[in-house]
């Protein structure tokens, strides 16, 4: 196994990271041929490692020796791309190729969102989004909307909203345009929205009696309210989940190789394994799919018999309580399941 990862070249490796939003996005059709939205998560996260000679294994910023990954995910839980790295590689390394990629195979009839956390507020993440007319809501550092909160904060109207926020239900809401330069397709600013809610104790010199979450956004009030903004946000959390999944479904915790490119191929035959497995689960849960492990004990462990009879071989496999049979399995041919793969 580590002699095949191995014999891969570095020019194999970036044609099988292309092919894999390619491939995603085929599986996204076929579950959803009506398709006129998809939204993107993106994040990266760590794996622990422990082998001492194991290529790009580093110390990184929890403090343990780990590889890094970058993740892109769609709303349905498929993964179009995966990069392995070093374990102190920033999150936002790489990410404006990996999207690129993933923004091409999608038709312009399709809108486009994104959601990321602060390690992709940057502009050169800001201005790949904008070539693709891809509608996004990042979470902004401190170190920014602190700034604007001094520089404009007299600007912006609060108002009360529902929405849970820092533990708390009563928390306000408002936006500020945000002015910034660098900007593609001729923008000259973003918009900036706010929550925030009041702290339960001001320590003394704490000039800030309010505790402050900001989101930026490159769409108008009238395309999304400030709520909305917020709640999209929220579902950036969706894609821990499907780390948690990956890694967890197909044992990303631990790769297997001393190479780092052996181990960036054996993720990648991993997530187009992953993303066969998320497909079917929606055959068990047809509105959310389903963990790897659910559609693993539901449909690859089945308990099962192979029957030769009168010159015919049969499978039954036990599924529901029910019997499942295909009659003459070595002639018949595989039901065509209409992704077009090949």
């Amino acid at each position: 196994m580590g002699n095949f990862l191995r014999s891969f070249s570095v020019r194999q490796v970036e044609q099988i990271r292309n092919l894999l939003p390619t491939l995603a996005f085929k599986m996204r059709l076929w579950l959803e041929s009506n398709l006129y939205k998809i939204e993107f998560r993106m994040d990266g996260t760590l794996h622990e490692q422990y082998g001492q000679k194991m290529e790009g294994v580093e110390w990184n910023y929890k403090k343990f020796r780990s590889l890094s990954s970058q993740n892109l995910f769609d709303d349905k839980g498929l993964c179009y791309g995966l990069n392995l790295r070093s374990g102190a590689t920033h999150s936002s390394i790489g990410a404006v190729e990996m999207m690129e990629n993933a923004f091409k195979v999608v038709p312009k009839s399709i809108q486009k969102y994104f959601v990321a956390d602060t390690a992709y507020a940057t502009e050169a993440i800001y201005n790949t989004l904008l070539n693709h007319n891809v509608n996004f809501a990042i979470c902004l550092p401190e170190v920014v909307w602190g700034s604007l909160l001094k520089n404009y904060g007299n600007k912006i109207t609060w108002h009360q909203t529902k929405i849970r926020f820092f533990d708390s239900n009563k928390c306000e809401v408002g936006d500020v345009i945000y002015p910034k330069k660098g900007l593609s397709m001729g923008r000259k600013f973003l918009r900036v929205v706010f929550i925030r809610t009041k702290k339960s104790e001001i320590l003394p010199g704490d000039n800030h009696p309010y505790l402050y979450y900001a989101i930026v956004t490159n769409m108008g009030n009238a395309e999304m309210t400030n709520e909305k903004v917020i709640q999209f946000y929220r579902k950036r959390a969706q894609v821990e989940n499907n780390i948690k999944d990956l890694k967890n479904g197909m044992d990303f915790h631990h790769f297997p190789c001393q190479s780092l490119k052996a181990n960036h191929v054996w993720g990648l035959i991993g997530v187009i394994a992953y993303n066969l497995m998320r497909m079917t689960s929606f055959t068990l849960f047809p509105k959310t799919g389903c963990f790897i492990k659910t559609t693993r004990r539901r449909l690859v462990t089945l308990a099962g018999e192979v029957v030769k009879h009168a010159r015919s071989i049969e499978i039954r496999m036990i599924f529901s309580g029910s019997f499942y049979k295909a009659e003459n399995a070595d002639e018949a041919s595989p039901p065509n399941s209409g992704l077009g793969l090949a």
